[in-house]
Order: C-alpha cells, then structure tokens, then sequence
C-alpha cells in the first residue's frame, strides 16, 4: 500500500496517508465475491436433499419434581475437623 507524504494541494494541506494500489478495489470486490459463494455453497451442502427436511424440536427431557434416589436415607452429620480446645500456649 503506497504512503502519500504530506503536501499542499491547491492551497489545502494534505495530510500523510495510506492509498491502495491501482486495481485493487476490483481485486479485492472479486475476493469478497468468491468469500460469499464459498460462504453460500457450504451452508447449502449441509443437506443432501436440496433443505426440504427439518431438524428435530427439541423436547423435554426433564421429570419434575426432580426426586433423588437416597433421598429417604438420613444423612450423616459433617464431623469437625479441628479438635476443641485450640491450645495456644505452645511455648
């Protein structure tokens, strides 16, 4: 991509910038276009019948109230993992 230095153009300063090469807007539109057909065809291959059929809906899955197996059985209580009393005078 050339640079443009700065100058003076018909008393207006012009400031630097970048400008794209002769014929690159046309070879960049030609990318964009064959991006767009590679884009298109691979999102119509998706199905081999031309698209007519339709992916399942899904459905629910879940029974609720959600019920445990163990859930009748009593838990165990948690268990300290410190003994009591801390004794801080350890000297």
């Amino acid at each position: 991509m050339p640079k443009v230095r700065e100058h003076i153009r018909a008393g207006v300063k012009v400031r630097e910038h970048n400008r794209w090469g002769w014929g690159a807007h046309r070879e960049m539109a030609i990318f964009l276009g064959i991006v767009a057909v590679v884009f298109v065809g691979s999102t119509a291959a998706g199905s081999s019948d031309g698209g007519t059929t339709q992916n399942p809906r899904p459905g629910n899955t879940g029974q609720y109230p959600v019920k445990f197996q163990d859930a009748d059985q009593k838990r165990p209580l948690p268990k300290s993992t410190v003994s009591y009393p801390i004794p801080w005078n350890r000297g």
